[in-house]
């Protein structure tokens, strides 16, 4: 959640580039039909999403090149960024502590996190909801994030090739953190804590920081 001069210009599909990027991303694959219907099937997700004033949570942010969060991602993925939209939410953090950090995403579930928010994939099977994809076990259940300053590690889970790619820059609520220094599919099982850090993790030795719940993201 950015917060920034709201822009009245309806915002659709077409200007996300959702369109274009999900007909570009069926460019390569090897059966035509599987296409159309991957197609056809995108088609339905951003018309019910439009039905459903999806697209009207979003406002663009002008000035986006002054906002501190933009300011503190790694450089090689602030040279990246074309457009920035705020999502209005009436969601509010009771936590004591809250961090900003950045979570990358395919297309595919950029409807579904529009619609319902960032959720583990837990929540996200309770709601019976099929448009989304999950990578990310390492650490256990829950939603995945970068530090700002290590964004290159979120923009990995993006999309690959030509089309547009996105990435959601949050506010994460917690109380107490499970800091650990290796994968640990169970780390966040435990009790005592609702964030996990895992320092120097993975490739590049990254950090990645973990939510419980989608009830601690804004």
């Amino acid at each position: 959640y950015i917060d920034a001069v709201k822009h009245h210009k309806p915002i659709t599909a077409e200007m996300l580039g959702l369109i274009t990027s999900m007909q570009e991303s069926d460019s390569d694959n090897d059966s035509e039909q599987d296409s159309s219907n991957d197609q056809n099937n995108q088609k339905i997700i951003i018309n019910e999403a439009a039905n459903a004033n999806l697209f009207n949570k979003l406002t663009i942010v002008n000035n986006w090149k002054n906002l501190p969060e933009i300011k503190k991602l790694a450089p090689s993925v602030k040279s990246r960024v074309v457009n920035v939209y705020q999502i209005n939410t009436d969601h509010k953090l009771d936590t004591p502590k809250i961090k900003t950090l950045c979570h990358g995403t395919g297309n595919y579930s950029l409807i579904s996190i529009l619609k319902s928010g960032l959720l583990t994939s837990d929540e996200l099977a309770a709601q019976n909801n099929k448009n989304w994809s999950y990578t990310g076990s390492g650490l256990g259940v829950g939603i995945y994030f970068a530090r700002l300053d290590q964004a290159e590690k979120a923009a990995n889970y993006t999309d690959y090739g030509p089309m547009n790619h996105y990435m959601f820059i949050a506010n994460v609520g917690y109380h107490k953190v499970y800091n650990v220094n290796y994968y640990d599919e169970s780390a966040t099982k435990n009790a005592n804590t609702d964030l996990v850090w895992a320092h120097k993790t993975g490739s590049y030795d990254r950090d990645e920081l973990v939510a419980k719940s989608g009830k601690q993201v804004q």
